[in-house]
């Protein structure tokens, strides 16, 4: 790793002490060859939900070269569903911690996956659903439904290059969809990949070759 890269976690419902200190916290964790050989990889605090009231057992977590967005496990009704923050917002940088995130959609109650892909945001529901929106700071973020045929859709990741995948844990597979579109409609999604249990999902990049779907 020759250049820096910042990480981001999510810890939720982690018992840090008394119960009554019970923890929900957005962290990041930014790295270097050099920090990792001298074992500086220690997170900080960027969102705490004590301080963020948008900030409520968080699930799935994104970033681009700006903001970091997040889904909330336990959101609706008062938390959100999906939220955006500044990616280096923290308590001693800005006032108030709060100043910078911005509800961006609180139609479902439990999310889990995220994923950036061009001008657009995807992200999945417990049940069926994959849902988009816009991502511009100037739209108005009005949710579309783009499938709902999935059974227990967990998470989603593009490649870079117009596909976006989604694991879907119930049926055991990996379904992609073109996502390269202006005007978010449905899209009929098609099977990738045969994978038990599929959740987690991450676009390995092997040269010229077709980039690989990783668990």
């Amino acid at each position: 790793m020759h250049a820096s890269a910042t990480i981001l976690k999510r810890l939720a419902h982690a018992n840090l002490g008394p119960p009554d200190r019970l923890r929900q916290v957005l962290l990041r964790v930014q790295v270097s060859a050099a920090s990792i050989d001298e074992g500086k990889t220690a997170p900080e605090v960027i969102y705490d939900g004590n301080t963020v009231s948008h900030l409520k057992a968080p699930g799935g977590v994104a970033m681009d070269n700006y903001f970091v967005y997040w889904l909330n496990k336990a959101g609706a009704p008062k938390a959100g569903t999906l939220i955006r923050g500044l990616q280096y917002a923290t308590a001693e940088t800005i006032q108030n911690a709060s100043a910078g995130v911005k509800l961006l959609a609180g139609n479902a109650p439990k999310c889990y996956g995220v994923c950036l892909a061009g001008g657009n945001i995807f992200y999945t529901d417990e049940a069926s659903r994959l849902y988009g929106i816009n991502r511009a700071s100037t739209s108005r973020h009005v949710v579309r439904t783009i499938s709902s045929s999935l059974q227990a859709p967990r998470g989603c990741v593009s490649d870079g290059a117009g596909t976006v995948y989604v694991a879907d844990k119930s049926q055991n597979a990996v379904f992609r969809f073109p996502s390269n579109m202006d005007d978010l409609m449905p899209r009929a999604m098609v099977k990738a990949a045969d994978l038990q249990g599929a959740f987690g999902l991450a676009i390995h990049d092997v040269g010229y070759q077709a980039p690989g779907i990783l668990r």
